[in-house]
């Protein structure tokens, strides 16, 4: 999972080989799509060594904070009755001030919604990150903190052990790669 490899063929891809064809949905420009992914990035066994992990309040928070007009946030989730979708729920409100929609949908549903918000807040998931990069966002957030599996690999340009899906030449979109 390395961006390297793939942006010698940037638009090859985004314009041949894995080109949506399917309609955006519509979405709310002035709202942040939230991807929360919590089903397999939960558990005991898990390393940042060998996995990624949940994202957690203070590392929302921290994505959040970089988009200061936005006052509605849509939840993204595969498992919208996780207790943390409420957690995130009341800092989103109480800390942010937020009108907070928690989406249920299919996973493909969901994937052509993150793919269809003009600004999204990934989880450390490729998942996230394909919508992102082949969609419509204009303004993404991914946090990659030290000691997390994608924080691992942030900016080493060719580490086998851990994941760098840094995009750096993406004209018309900004790509935040939230350390802090």
């Amino acid at each position: 999972q390395s961006y390297s490899l793939l942006a010698p063929y940037k638009d090859k891809i985004r314009n041949d080989w894995l080109k949506i064809h399917t309609p955006f949905v519509p979405t709310d420009d002035d709202a942040v799509y939230i991807h929360v992914r919590r089903t397999d990035y939960l558990g005991d066994d898990l390393s940042p060594e060998r996995n990624c992990q949940a994202t957690t309040l203070d590392e929302y928070a921290a994505c959040l904070e970089r988009f200061p007009d936005v006052r509605r946030s849509y939840i993204v989730t595969d498992d919208c009755n996780d207790p943390f979708i409420g957690e995130l729920e009341d800092m989103l409100v109480e800390d942010f001030k937020h009108t907070v929609i928690v989406g249920v949908g299919t996973w493909d549903e969901d994937w052509l919604t993150l793919a269809s918000c003009k600004n999204l807040i990934m989880s450390q998931s490729t998942f996230s990150f394909w919508a992102a990069f082949l969609g419509r966002p204009t303004k993404i957030a991914c946090p990659v903190f030290p000691g997390t599996f994608w924080g691992n690999g942030y900016r080493q340009e060719k580490c086998d052990k851990y994941p760098n899906l840094e995009v750096t030449d993406d004209p018309g979109k900004e790509w935040i790669w939230v350390r802090e």
